[in-house]
């Protein structure tokens, strides 16, 4: 019976890591994105400001 519990929880566990290994992930590739589209906007602003 203890042995059930147990591996349910195990389970349980692996389940909500590989929840949150892929929740990082996404946030990292989604800053990845935002990174990669402003940075040349942001670029242009500190060429213009530094004029």
């Amino acid at each position: 019976m203890w042995e059930l519990i147990r591996k349910f929880n195990d389970i349980q566990t692996t389940c909500k890591n590989r929840k949150y290994e892929g929740f990082s992930r996404n946030l990292l590739h989604f800053s990845k994105n935002i990174w990669k589209s402003y940075f040349p906007l942001l670029q242009l602003l500190i060429k213009e400001l530094s004029h």
